[in-house]
């Protein structure tokens, strides 16, 4: 199998390199995970047996995640030593029940500390030992960059399931004039200040808001508050919250109140079990306006991983 995989990532580093990734040090090497199709976007790939496993570039760090066993990790340090300055290789395995939270291991070369990486023109703090995502959600790249670009130039910004912030960072970078982050998470908000402040963003505790997202949707609901744009990449899986057509019919409900009129939504999925079209589909039920952007959703296959939809109320 490793054979394959080296092959497989000879080409995807190949396309990667052809691609425009000036200014950023951090980007999605490959993501091949098993079913469906895809091309090598960091999307979904047809391959057999080539299935369940990320590779991901952080500086001169590179992290393999494996989704299923009897993989060899150290077996891509020379196709990866070939094309790329690694100087750290880290291994996640993430097929037993207890490895889904553990953060990688390094397995050859020197332990990456704590940095700040570079995305374009943002600039996020990275620790690959911290815990079992060093700080960014790679495959969110094209949603990043649509927001630096202008998409939501002037408008208040709810960020919701924050994590460490880049999106609000992003949304002020192309011009957004305010941005709230909500995540129940202390730690990730507390990176989120930071990556504030490194990309030179004040930092007002007022915007950093820790709290259950569903329960602070009907806060500001309650309250009467409203944004002019929704930001929203949930976990897979919502605790609690039933099957996975239900959690985003569920919050596009909780959502849709907070939007003032004319206000957009973004909303991002990375599950399986909703194919792109169902996704879309639940959020334009009355007929409302989807913004269609092939940058967003590269959609060679035809049930990519990550998907994003672009509602306008």
């Amino acid at each position: 199998m490793n054979d394959g995989w080296g092959a497989l990532l000879e080409e995807a580093i190949g396309f990667r390199l052809g691609e425009s990734f000036a200014g950023a040090d951090v980007w999605r090497l490959l993501h091949a995970r098993k079913s469906g199709e895809g091309d090598l976007r960091g999307h979904l790939l047809p391959l057999e047996p080539h299935e369940g496993l990320i590779i991901d570039k952080y500086g001169s760090a590179v992290v393999i995640t494996a989704f299923q066993g009897g993989f060899e990790p150290l077996r891509l340090r020379g196709v990866l030593s070939r094309h790329l300055p690694v100087e750290s290789l880290y291994y996640q395995p993430r097929f037993e029940t207890w490895s889904t939270m553990v953060p990688p291991s390094l397995i050859w070369g020197s332990p990456r500390g704590p940095f700040v990486a570079a995305e374009s023109r943002l600039r996020c703090l990275i620790d690959l030992e911290r815990g079992f995502n060093p700080g960014i959600f790679l495959d969110t790249r094209p949603v990043r960059r649509y927001l630096e670009q202008g998409a939501l130039r002037g408008m208040r910004v709810l960020n919701l399931f924050s994590y460490t912030c880049t999106m609000g960072i992003c949304a002020m970078l192309g011009g957004a004039i305010h941005a709230v982050n909500v995540d129940s998470s202390r730690s990730s908000l507390n990176r989120g200040r930071e990556n504030y402040a490194i990309n030179g963003l004040r930092v007002d505790n007022r915007d950093f808001v820790r709290a259950d997202v569903f329960s602070q949707l009907g806060y500001y609901q309650k309250k009467g508050m409203t944004f002019d744009a929704v930001v929203c990449d949930p976990p897979p899986r919502l605790p609690g919250r039933g099957d996975a057509v239900f959690q985003y019919e569920l919050l596009w409900k909780k959502i849709e109140p907070v939007i003032g009129e004319g206000g957009i939504a973004i909303i991002i999925t990375r599950d399986m079990r909703i194919s792109a079209d169902t996704f879309s589909s639940m959020f334009r039920p009355d007929g409302r306006l989807m913004l269609a952007d092939r940058d967003l959703n590269p959609r060679n296959g035809s049930n990519p991983l990550f998907k994003a939809v672009v509602v306008k109320k």
